[in-house]
C-alpha cells in the first residue's frame, strides 16, 4: 500500500510486547484508546456497553488476572 502510494525503499518491522492489565475491564479501557475504537464508535451507548460487558466476560474467562499494575515489557 505504502509503495503504490508512492513512497520508495518501504521496510515494516514488527515488534511482539506482552502488556498485563490489572482487570479485563482495564484491558476493555485501553482498547478503546487505540484505532480499535472505530469498531463502537458509531454505536448508540447501550450497543456500545453490550459489546464492552461481552468483550469483558470472554477475556475474563479465558485469561488469569494480573496481580498488580500494568506492565509493558
Amino acid at each position: 500500500m505504502l509503495a503504490g502510494a508512492g513512497f520508495r525503499q518501504v521496510t515494516i518491522d514488527t515488534t511482539t510486547q506482552n502488556i498485563r492489565f490489572p482487570s479485563s475491564k482495564n484491558m476493555c479501557d485501553y482498547s478503546w484508546q487505540t484505532p480499535q475504537a472505530g469498531l463502537v464508535s458509531g454505536m448508540d451507548a447501550g450497543q456500545r456497553n453490550a459489546v464492552i460487558a461481552a468483550i469483558m466476560g470472554d477475556v475474563s474467562s479465558s485469561v488469569q488476572e494480573a496481580p498488580t499494575q500494568v506492565f509493558v515489557q
